[in-house]
């Protein structure tokens, strides 16, 4: 071997895949030398996340709408991707498709690809997602959009390709930077060289119709981690559409997260943005058949087909599971994947789903609880307050069904919570509850869970773990929140201060916690001054302040009677006398059967009228 240097004379050639041994007196260094390919389209590819797109492996296996169901919103949204310059839709390029967690968005959105596909208007792609390595932020985003435009639109590759060899770091500068680059200029570029003339443009929107624009997809914008990140990418999409004109249709699926409703809000945004709301279509019929099938496809390849009755499963089990699914998807998946055993008996393992124990230790509902628990977990806000106001909402749900509404601002007024609390607690939960503006009076307008398997986990320790409170705890206090908000106005002496939405919900509300603390074991909670004073009170607040009418206090009056004979036989018996509250309750409901009968005889046609406190005040003096 020569004593000559390596390389002597030559030049103009690289390196790759080498290592490097420098060895100088005292001093050795090793330095491992990977020069990356300067072919700009591989590097390009270097910087993709093929993983996130349509056709990746991963892709493959994920979940699909079963064939023939969710046609209504695959109608609504194709409709919007091919609408023409004529179409009221056409102007609104983004779409931002909204529904609740476990709603199957993103089962939607591959069926919105393969149409597109099919139909030669798929541009690109991007889903995001917080279970796989490297899809939960936006770095790769723009890189992978961009090879997948080089691939659907022609003469574009070239022109993404000048710009590498320009800037070959470009992919290590901003999201803003690398749009600009690897999109806006090429596009521009090009659409300079399609735009021979004006004329041309305009004879073939007239005789062969116009061009078809290409449709962007990117499913899971709530999975990208960084909340600045959601919100620049937005408006950049919103951007590329209203200042640079690009030639695409961009649909946006995701949770209805609070800084992704605030970012589509913003009127830049807003005025390019057409909405479709997930939980605006129901699904029953989808899930029904997509139950039936499965079930009848599980039942043919389990062991014991033959000795399972023909007749099984019946039409009212099937109905009661799509009632449970409450329009849910995943609900029903993982109903489904429990009894897919072949281990199992399939009859006994579809009874005991159907009749799923909430403090039951099997682990049905994994997939429920891990999704409830990373959307709870994730928010900063107060835990002890947001878990009181989720068990509030669930103790409430009774009072919905008896038209009232439960706002936030009633849960603010209701739980002594700085105004505005509620609203902020839940403004990170839109994906798994309904929060209504504040001000909306409709009678669909109460704060409520998307779906009962919510209340479920919170009421099982073994699932919910630090979100769990049980209901007798919430009943409990919520009991005497009732209590205080009536007496608080007996105070003001017969002072007319107008009602308010949580002493009109105490009113009600009252006997259902009360009930339940008698129900279970706390009766004698309602022996207390306060709950004895409450009968004569509610009565008074309902005449005076809520105008109550006559046929209003017959329903509070037979609620209450429930309640006085629960109370009787469980207290009064076992006590010389009866219990005071027992003694009110019967009063009052006296009371309003007496003024109901002279009511209904004096005025027939009237019963919907209010009777004023004047009457029932002297009527409650003639009782004693």
């Amino acid at each position: 071997m020569t004593s000559g240097r390596a390389f002597d004379g030559a030049h103009n050639f690289s390196l790759s895949n080498v290592d490097v041994l420098v060895v100088g007196r005292d001093h050795v260094m090793n330095n491992n030398h990977y020069h990356a390919s300067t072919d700009p389209m591989s590097l390009l590819r270097d910087h993709c996340a093929i993983d996130a797109t349509h056709d990746s492996e991963i892709a493959a296996y994920a979940p699909r709408c079963k064939p023939g169901t969710r046609q209504t919103v695959l109608r609504d949204i194709m409709s919007w991707a091919t609408s023409t310059p004529s179409n009221r839709l056409h102007p609104y390029a983004l779409l931002w498709f909204s529904g609740p967690a476990g709603g199957g968005k993103s089962c939607i959105q591959r069926e919105v690809v393969d149409c597109c596909k099919a139909q030669g208007r798929l541009a690109a792609s991007y889903f995001f997602s917080t279970r796989i390595s490297g899809l939960d932020d936006c770095r790769r985003f723009v890189a992978t959009i961009a090879l997948q435009l080089c691939m659907s639109t022609v003469g574009l590759q070239r022109l993404v390709e000048d710009e590498i060899r320009r800037d070959p770091g470009i992919f290590g500068k901003s999201l803003e930077a690398q749009f600009e680059g690897l999109i806006q200029r090429p596009l521009e570029k090009l659409r300079r060289k399609w735009d021979l003339s004006t004329l041309w443009t305009t004879l073939h929107g007239w005789v062969l119709g116009w061009p078809a624009a290409k449709v962007i997809v990117v499913d899971g914008m709530d999975e990208c981690r960084g909340t600045p990140e959601r919100a620049r990418l937005i408006r950049l999409l919103a951007l590329a559409i209203s200042k640079f004109s690009l030639p695409f249709r961009i649909i946006v699926t995701s949770r209805p997260e609070y800084d992704i409703r605030s970012t589509f809000d913003e009127k830049g945004v807003k005025e390019v943005t057409h909405r479709i709301r997930l939980e605006d279509y129901g699904c029953d019929t989808d899930i029904r058949g997509y139950l039936i099938d499965t079930i009848f496809d599980i039942r043919s390849r389990h062991p014991s087909a033959e000795a399972i009755p023909p007749e099984w499963p019946s039409q009212k089990d099937v109905e009661t599971v799509v009632s449970q699914a409450a329009g849910q998807f995943i609900y029903a998946s993982t109903f489904l994947n429990f009894i897919d055993n072949p281990r199992r008996d399939l009859v006994e393992t579809f009874n005991l789903a159907l009749n799923f124990p909430t403090h039951s230790t099997v682990d049905l509902f994994a997939p429920l609880d891990s999704l409830y628990t990373a959307i709870l977990g994730s928010i900063d806000v107060d835990q002890a307050v947001l878990k009181r106001l989720l068990h509030g909402v669930a103790a409430m749900s009774s009072a919905q069904g008896q038209g009232q509404i439960v706002s936030t601002t009633l849960l603010d007024d209701f739980f002594h919570l700085k105004p505005g609390t509620s609203a902020t607690a839940f403004c990170d939960l839109h994906s798994i509850i309904s929060v209504p503006p504040a001000k909306s009076r409709a009678a669909s307008a109460s704060v409520r869970f998307h779906h009962k398997s919510l209340e479920d986990y919170l009421l099982s320790p073994q699932r919910s773990g630090r979100f769990y409170r049980s209901r007798l705890d919430t009943h409990r206090e919520m009991f005497e929140l009732c209590c205080h908000q009536v007496l608080k106005w007996s105070k003001l002496q017969h002072i007319q201060q107008g009602d308010t939405l949580s002493r009109t919900y105490a009113a009600s509300g009252w006997v259902n916690h009360a009930q339940y603390l008698l129900d279970n074991g706390e009766g004698s909670r309602l022996l207390l001054d306060d709950a004895e004073k409450m009968p004569e009170m509610v009565l008074k607040y309902a005449s005076i302040e809520l105008k109550a009418s006559n046929a209003e206090f017959m329903l509070w009056a037979e609620k209450q009677r429930i309640l006085q004979i629960g109370i009787h036989e469980m207290l009064c018996s076992k006590e010389i006398e009866c219990a005071q509250i027992c003694v009110g309750i019967t009063r009052v409901c006296e009371v309003v059967t007496r003024l109901n009968r002279i009511f209904s005889q004096n005025f027939p046609k009237d019963i919907g009228s209010s009777v004023s406190w004047d009457e029932y005040s002297t009527c409650l003096l003639s009782v004693g």
